[in-house]
């Protein structure tokens, strides 16, 4: 399973939208329920799918799930 295919279906569950609609290309400007609170909450969601942790500026620099996904294949190749 591909780090897009893990990351669907959180982003789905705490967006409120089908998971075939996350793209690499999805943005928090493209959702209006991507605020700071479900920013938050994928943060904890993905730490913890992925067994890593993001640090603050980490966390305030990501906009996309493709700022996401580099971050945590990042991370896994850092173990």
């Amino acid at each position: 399973m591909t780090t897009l295919e893990q990351i669907r279906p959180i982003f789905g569950n705490i967006l409120g939208v089908p998971p075939d609609e996350v793209t690499m290309e999805t943005s928090r400007n493209q959702f209006a329920n991507w605020d700071s609170w479900a920013h938050l909450q994928l943060v904890m969601e993905l730490e913890a799918q992925f067994t890593c942790n993001f640090t603050m500026d980490e966390t305030i620099s990501i906009t996309s799930v493709r700022d996401f996904m580099d971050l945590i294949n990042l991370k896994i190749t850092q173990r």
